[in-house]
């Protein structure tokens, strides 16, 4: 019997480090520096607290486990709260001399096409999980602890009220786990929501940013350039729309999360809806810490000075301001040269 169980305990110690745990762990910050640093030239995040958050975080490729398909098959990322571990498709890692790290939001683009965003917002989330385990619980600053109070006494109890099935849950606590995901979720919208925004800016402003092309022709620009200096006409505009004018504070909404594959449907609870008023607090607890631009017309002026394509769209700009303005000078000058009908009558 003796040696039955030392091979049973030596099976079972294999299972859980090569099947359960993670697989090529990575430590820690410099693995997501430059996807940090991509992040605030896109979108104008300071990324400090990522960078903090990613030093007491673990980043990994899948379990074998879950690349069997057994465990969290259709996720494309995981945090494990246990080990403090994010779990990354390779597709979002790239070697980078002996080690791998995060792909910056470039690379991501070249190699996930459209689609990239997706990735974004998925890595955001769940390093959204991490700060949320490691200093928002911790309350490890005023912010932290003013949030996380919203968090327990006020989110809690009213999920509680409001899902009785979450919290007939003990082991593991699915309503602790709703707070978590309700965090990764709104940080989903965030990326998704400024994305949404750059679309509409150079949607707008006649540039197509999938295919790298201006629009040929742009009735409204054209019509600008008549009255405007080139300086001025190279700059973008900011999108003319409701939308536009609501800051991203009131924009931003989680409308359901996803617990262990089940749907908790936030709009479900019809006399005692969730209040905006905690969707703010998650926001203001965001805005502290990574300072992002507030409303469009302030994407816009980042966008301006940092987006790469600026450079091809002020080309495009320059030559339809000279082309409206040449094609004008033209028409003035046939008709001051056409002799006039009346005075040959006469």
């Amino acid at each position: 019997m003796p040696i039955l169980k030392g091979y049973l305990k030596l099976t079972l110690n294999f299972v859980f480090v090569f099947c359960v745990l993670p697989t090529h762990l990575w430590a820690r910050g410099e693995f997501v520096r430059p996807f940090a640093e991509s992040l605030n030239r896109a979108l104008g995040f300071d990324t400090a607290r990522m960078l903090r958050t990613s030093e007491s975080t673990l980043f990994a490729h899948p379990s074998l486990l879950r690349q069997w398909g057994i465990i969290n098959n259709s996720a494309a990322a995981t945090y494990n709260g246990v080990i403090n571990t994010i779990e990354l498709e390779k597709a979002a890692t790239i070697r980078d001399g002996e080690k791998n790290r995060l792909r910056t939001l470039e690379e991501l683009k070249e190699n996930s096409g459209h689609a990239y965003p997706s990735m974004v917002s998925t890595i955001f989330h769940e390093l959204g999980h991490a700060e949320y385990d490691t200093l928002i619980e911790e309350g490890t600053t005023p912010q932290d602890k003013t949030l996380h109070s919203v968090m327990e006494n006020e989110i809690r109890p009213w999920l509680k009220d409001n899902y009785p099935h979450l919290k007939r849950s003990f082991f593991p606590n699915k309503v602790s786990i709703a707070l978590s995901e309700l965090y990764g979720y709104y940080r989903t919208d965030i990326i998704e929501r400024y994305f949404e925004d750059m679309d509409d800016i150079f949607l707008y402003n006649g540039y197509n940013r999938y295919n790298k092309s201006c629009f040929k022709r742009h009735k409204k620009l054209e019509a600008m350039a008549l009255n405007m200096e080139l300086v001025d006409f190279q700059k973008l505009l900011v999108p003319d729309s409701d939308k536009a004018r609501i800051p991203f504070r009131d924009r931003v909404v989680v409308n359901q999360i996803w617990i262990q594959g089940g749907e908790v449907d936030l709009l479900k609870p019809k006399d005692s809806p969730f209040k905006k008023q905690w969707y703010h607090a998650i926001w203001d607890h965001f805005a502290h810490f990574y300072n992002p631009p507030q409303n469009t017309a302030e994407f816009v002026a980042h966008l301006q000075n940092r987006h790469p394509a600026m450079n091809q769209l002020k080309e495009c700009r320059t030559a339809m301001w000279n082309s409206v303005r040449n094609t004008v000078a033209a028409s003035s000058s046939v008709a001051v040269s056409s002799p006039s009908m009346t005075g040959l009558e006469q």
